[in-house]
């Protein structure tokens, strides 16, 4: 387990294995409230996937 807000990680980004029984090729980000907010902020470019 990380533990992202006592590391103070922004973003986290990973993929998936055979463990989690997803399919293959599968991402999961992760973002901070500021990091959130911070994307929120910035211009709108081309969209590069599917956002959850």
């Amino acid at each position: 387990m990380i533990h992202v807000d006592d590391m103070e990680i922004d973003l986290l980004v990973t993929g998936t294995q055979k463990g989690l029984e997803a399919p293959p090729g599968l991402g999961i980000i992760a973002l901070s409230e500021g990091a959130g907010k911070r994307s929120s902020l910035a211009a709108a470019g081309p969209s590069r996937g599917t956002w959850i």
